[in-house]
Parts: C-alpha cells; sequence; structure tokens
C-alpha cells in the first residue's frame, strides 16, 4: 500500500494491494498488459491506513453512513432462506419477478 501510494500518489486497500503486489512481483507490470480491479475503498480499512501512517480522505458517500445507525439481521446459513429474504428487501429494477 505504501509503496503504491508513494510511488503513483494512489492509495490502494489493502486487498487490491496484494493483487498488485502479486503482479508487481511477477514482472506483471512493467509488460503493460495487467489489471488489477480494486476490491473496495482504503478508507474501509483505518487500521491498515493508520499502521502505515497514511491519511486517506472519505468520501462523501462513505462519510454519510457514519452516523447511521448499524443494522443487521442474522440468517441461517441456507441459499432458500436468504433468497428468500433478499426477494423481500430488494425491489428489482421493473417491479417484476
Amino acid at each position: 500500500m505504501r509503496k503504491w501510494h508513494e510511488a503513483h500518489g494512489y492509495l490502494l486497500c489493502p486487498h487490491s494491494a496484494v493483487g498488485v503486489h502479486a503482479a508487481d512481483s511477477l514482472s506483471m507490470l512493467q509488460k503493460g498488459r495487467t489489471v488489477c480491479l480494486a476490491t473496495a475503498h482504503p478508507a474501509k480499512f483505518p487500521e491498515a491506513t493508520d499502521q502505515l501512517g497514511i491519511e486517506g480522505e472519505l468520501p462523501k458517500e462513505l462519510a454519510a453512513l457514519a452516523d447511521l445507525p448499524m443494522r443487521s439481521i442474522l440468517l441461517k446459513n441456507d441459499l432458500e432462506i436468504v433468497k428468500s429474504y433478499m426477494k423481500t428487501r430488494i425491489p428489482t429494477m421493473d417491479g417484476k419477478e
């Protein structure tokens, strides 16, 4: 994370940094044909950025969530139960199944 941030001014999340480091270790980045997709915003991992002493700016969309109450629901580890719950919580785009 630190190496990429210092070299490119871009802060990777810890998971993305592992992928970039692996590609770099295999000399794939020098070949110019490697795509590394970021998995999350680094602000999601304040412990990692704090340990590195890197200040990451929190996007306004993420900052807006900080004051909202935490909500969670515990479901059984069962695909049909999860699918059923999701169908009740997330409407489809066209209103149809």
